[in-house]
């Protein structure tokens, strides 16, 4: 990466940095919930080099043990999880670990390559078996750019419902069943708890 173009990606990050809501605003249909405002730089170099600067950026803001800013750090997994580098999704599995990222880097693991996002070579047996960790994960997600609370767990099962395919899952009605994993999700407890155990289930 030359010194210019770092310059100019470093400008963005500190951007979002600077004012991560305004980064990240609702997107104008249901299977868009989210628009970023920020960081086209970052989504767009071709460049592989750019992913891991972002990935030290998101670090740096969710370090616990420095002056943490979760919402500095939603803002930037979201502008990643728009780059068609095959190394973001490291990226996003990492940040999975992170409770406050984890429905974040859930919905963007199990969006790509639909609608606007690109699709990347992965391995999906790694991409599921890391999401497939977190589905049991009691904790709630409060969106600091939508306004809105989900439970957490509930964009993991989102996310595998699509990667898995739809069609093999039952108690999604046919209304729900082409926006699961790129609309916000919207589960009833029942069907929470019988997708859940539909994805636990042996075999």
């Amino acid at each position: 990466m030359d010194d210019a173009l770092r310059r100019a990606l470093a400008a963005e990050i500190e951007a979002i940095r600077a004012d991560p809501v305004a980064a990240v605003g609702f997107g104008e249909k249901a299977y868009l919930p989210y628009t970023t405002t920020a960081g086209q730089g970052l989504v767009s170099a071709p460049d592989p080099a750019v992913t891991p600067m972002v990935a030290k950026a998101i670090d740096e803001a969710i370090d616990q043990a420095g002056p943490a800013d979760p919402v500095a750090a939603l803002a930037l997994l979201h502008v990643v999880g728009q780059r068609a580098d095959d190394h973001v999704d490291e990226v996003l599995m990492r940040a999975l670990n992170s409770p406050a990222l984890m429905p974040t880097a859930a919905y963007l693991l199990g969006r790509a390559g639909y609608r606007g996002y690109p699709a990347r070579s992965r391995d999906e047996a790694a991409v599921t078996r890391a999401l497939r960790a977190h589905l049991g994960d009691p904790g709630e997600f409060v969106d600091p750019f939508l306004g809105k609370t989900f439970a957490r767990r509930d964009f993991v099962i989102a996310a595998l419902v699509r990667l898995l395919g739809i069609e093999r899952f039952t108690g999604i009605d046919d209304r729900q069943a082409p926006m699961v994993g790129l609309a916000l999700p919207d589960f009833s407890d029942g069907q929470r708890t019988e997708l859940v155990a539909q994805l636990t289930r042996p075999g």
